[in-house]
C-alpha cells in the first residue's frame, strides 16, 4: 500500500498552459486569462474555449514566449 500511495504522489500528470482571452468577463486589449489544462481534459477545453486560445506551451515558459511571438507578430 505504501509503494502505490508513495508511486502516486511521484506520477507526473501531463499539463498543457493556454493563453486565452477572458472566458468570464469582457475583454480589453491588454486582458488575458492564463489556464493550466490536464492533458485528459484537454479535447474538451479546446472545443468549449478553442476560439479564444491565443498560444499555448508545454509549460508556463514556453506559453508566454509563445504568445510573445504571437504579439510581436501583429
Amino acid at each position: 500500500m505504501l509503494h502505490f500511495i508513495f508511486y502516486h504522489q511521484l506520477k507526473f500528470t501531463a499539463m498543457k498552459y493556454y493563453i486565452t482571452y477572458p472566458i468570464n468577463e469582457p475583454s480589453t486589449a491588454t486582458d488575458y486569462s492564463i489556464i493550466k489544462v490536464r492533458e485528459v481534459d484537454e479535447a474538451n477545453f479546446l472545443e468549449d474555449y478553442g476560439v479564444r486560445v491565443i498560444a499555448s506551451g508545454n509549460s508556463l515558459m514556453e506559453a508566454l514566449l509563445n504568445f510573445e511571438q504571437v504579439k510581436s507578430g501583429q
